[in-house]
This record gives structure tokens, sequence and C-alpha cells, in this order.
């Protein structure tokens, strides 16, 4: 008959939507709840601590409060968060528009030597950030 569809009939079709719909949604809402507002919240959670720094930075007279953040390519939101005039440098890594075979980037040359790349960035000791922001990507 065609109201049947592969042994079931289709007037028993809305007796398991509901249980099937209910268990889904709940099976779902606690891994969403976790990945949402708990996995992974420290590239978010620093930047409120920068932004504290912030009022830190307007009591002097000259600023002395600077960032580096040692993370991988766009791991925090940067300035979108902090609003204020503190200086902060990250690891970039630019396409390559040269075309060369072996491009490297920042940020993989820092990872694939981090004494290296912080001893060439910083021969001089006053060059150094008063404020560094790392986290491991192993």
């Amino acid at each position: 008959r065609s109201s049947d569809l592969c042994g079931f009939s289709l007037r028993h079709l809305g007796t398991w939507k509901k249980p099937a719909v209910a268990f889904l949604l709940f099976s779902n809402l606690l891994p969403a709840l976790y990945t949402g507002l708990i996995h992974q919240r420290g590239s978010l959670d620093v930047m409120s601590y920068i932004q504290n720094l912030c009022a830190v930075e307007s009591s002097y007279a000259h600023p002395r409060t600077s960032v580096l953040m040692l993370m991988p390519c766009h791991s925090t939101p940067f300035y979108s968060h902090v609003h204020c005039p503190l200086r902060m440098n990250f690891l970039e890594c630019p396409p390559d528009f040269t075309g060369q075979d072996h491009y490297v980037d920042e940020a993989d040359l820092f990872y694939s030597s981090p004494l290296a790349w912080l001893k060439a960035e910083f021969l001089n000791g006053t060059l150094l950030p008063s404020h560094l922001i790392l986290f491991s990507v192993s």
C-alpha cells in the first residue's frame, strides 16, 4: 500500500517523533553548553586581564606596559576587546604572496625554535615586553 513506508505505517510516525526530537535536543545540550561556555575560554579570558592593564597604563605619565602574545595566529580578539592604546604585538602569519617553496611565517618559525626566535627578536633587553601571553599548541 502507499501508506506503508518500509513496513511502518505513516500514522505511527507521530508517536515516536516527539521522543526522538527530545532525545536529540537534550543529548546535544550538554556538549553545546560545554564547548560554548567552558572549552578553550583562556584566549577570551586573558583579554579581560589585558583590558585591566589599560587602567594601570593611564596612571603613568609615559606608556610602559606592552604585551607580547606568543600564540597561534588569530587566537585572541586582540584590540576588539581591549579598547585602549596599549602596545600589543603578536606572532604574524601573513599569506605567502612571493611564491616561495619553503615559506615559513613568523608563528611557525617561533614554534619550530622558540628560544632562537626570542634571542633574535630581543637582542636588546630594553625591548622586552612587560607582559607575555602564551600557551602550548601540542
